[in-house]
């Protein structure tokens, strides 16, 4: 019996199976998988190092060792100073606690006042309250550090991908090409380059507009002189580059020392701050620089981002939106699955021809 022949009850049986299967795969080999698809999609923006280097007169083999040296040394450079000032400020939280006592005893007073509870119960409160802070608060950022050091590790193994990556790129593409021999060539060099096209203007975009929001971050925390401004602000600006969430993200650390640290009107201007940054960024750097680059609709952004996050975590949902946008493209180009394209996409861009 053929397959296009089953009961749709069957042929949905199949596929939800073969859905699960392939997601339980992709869980499963995360240590291997995601990797290999960070390098891939690096491998795609240092390219365009390389083949200047190579047009330059620079030996294949000696451009790709002199790209991946540079990022090397700046990515451990980054990751090595955000680790130091992370652990600086692991340490101060204890303190940045003792400083919210006197705030939280005023609420146990006015609670207590206003609720008619008992003293002793609120006392307890409170200081389970405190204890519970601190270690919340110790296991986030100590979280934090844990990514670094797979980060740390990963910079290790990811460049020996990259080379690989960019060494074989010819050899890849020819597999392509050899896989879909019944499929026009000069269709499937397009289906390459616009994927190629897309992923490096996002990633420049992404990288572009993590620059500035970190900037305006650090710019605004020092003007309020909040305590551990440059690293809050660096750390809000890596967060920004996950989609939709990571503005609110950022701003939660900042807003917590400067309750701690000052008077609560600077924990409202911390919010005002950070929502004037949204704001910018929302409108101005992400249209002009990020959302031109790549069309996915956001609706589809925010369930990808999601269910990235789901499935591999932090690492996912950074990659989840240049693989959509690489399935999109993928979709574009088999007449079949123009319906799933269109879902994708925006719908004001979407399908002139």
């Amino acid at each position: 019996m053929k397959l296009l022949n089953l009961p749709f009850y069957v042929k949905a049986s199949i596929l939800c199976v073969g859905l699960f299967t392939f997601i339980q795969i992709l869980s499963i080999g995360e240590d291997i998988i995601v990797p290999l698809i960070f390098s891939a999609i690096i491998a795609l923006v240092l390219q365009v190092c390389v083949a200047f280097q190579i047009k330059k007169g620079v030996p294949k083999i000696l451009a790709i060792s002199i790209t991946l040296v540079l990022l090397f040394v700046i990515s451990l450079g980054l990751i090595f100073y955000i680790s130091s000032q992370l652990t600086l400020l692991v340490n101060a939280i204890p303190e940045i606690i003792d400083r919210l006592v006197p705030m939280i005893e005023n609420s146990k007073k006015y609670l207590g006042n206003q609720f008619n509870f008992n003293a002793r119960e609120m006392g307890q409160y409170s200081n389970e309250l405190k204890e519970n802070l601190i270690a919340i608060s110790k296991s986030l950022i100590g979280s934090t550090l844990l990514n670094i050091g797979s980060l740390l590790f990963l910079s290790f193994l990811i460049p020996v991908y990259l080379f690989m990556f960019l060494y074989y790129q010819p050899l890849l593409k020819e597999v392509v090409y050899q896989t879909f021999k019944g499929s026009s060539k000069e269709k499937l060099q397009t289906l390459i380059g616009s994927s190629k096209k897309i992923i490096q203007k996002y990633l420049v975009g992404l990288l572009v507009e993590s620059a500035l929001v970190a900037g305006l971050n650090v710019t605004g925390l020092l003007i309020l002189g909040i305590d551990f401004a440059i690293i809050l602000g660096l750390i809000g600006g890596l967060i920004n580059a996950i989609p939709y969430v990571g503005g609110l993200v950022a701003m939660a650390l900042p807003l917590l020392i400067a309750l701690a640290t000052k008077p609560p009107v600077y924990a409202l201007l911390v919010i005002v701050l950070y929502t004037i940054i949204q704001f910018i960024d929302n409108n101005i750097i992400m249209t002009y620089i990020v959302a031109t680059n790549i069309q996915v609709n956001g609706l589809i952004s925010v369930v990808v981002v999601i269910l990235g996050g789901e499935l591999w975590g932090i690492s996912g949902m950074f990659l989840s939106i240049p693989i959509v946008a690489i399935i999109k493209i993928i979709f574009d180009y088999f007449p079949a699955f123009k319906p799933l394209a269109m879902l994708i996409g925006n719908q004001e861009n979407t399908y002139k021809s």
